[in-house]
């Protein structure tokens, strides 16, 4: 992939991974520790953009390419993230938001779950796309 082609797919992750963002923070009934990772998000956007493709590889193409990309949410759902969890340094508790989607996850609308999981497939490959092609 030659450089202009990069760029394209890094501008098509960013601009995907901030979709995403806005997906969430539309559907997460203004949850307070949300906006200030969002927000967290836009600030950092302008210091250090490449961070944003960077980690996404590194903490969940890499990790969970597979399950993404098969739309296996029985995987997640299932998993345990005890391991995983204790090494993220968050201000707020990732277990919590965890254990909270797992409670809800069969009362929330097919649609809008679909439309979670093609976000997150499309940040996925992009993110795969960008460092291995």
């Amino acid at each position: 992939m030659n450089q202009t082609e990069k760029k394209g797919i890094f501008k098509l992750f960013i601009d995907g991974y901030f979709d995403l963002l806005e997906f969430i923070k539309t559907h997460s009934n203004n949850n307070s520790d949300f906006k200030k990772f969002y927000m967290k998000n836009y600030l950092l956007k302008k210091a250090n953009i490449k961070l944003f493709i960077k980690t996404w590889y590194e903490s969940i193409t890499v990790n969970y390419y597979q399950p993404i990309m098969n739309e296996n949410v029985e995987y997640f759902l299932n998993k345990n993230y005890d391991s995983e969890v204790s090494n993220v340094q968050n201000q707020f508790n990732i277990k919590y938001y965890i254990s909270y989607f797992k409670t809800i996850y069969d009362k929330l609308d097919r649609t809008l779950i679909q439309g979670f999981i093609n976000k997150i497939k499309y940040v996925t490959q992009l993110s795969y796309i960008y460092y291995n092609k």
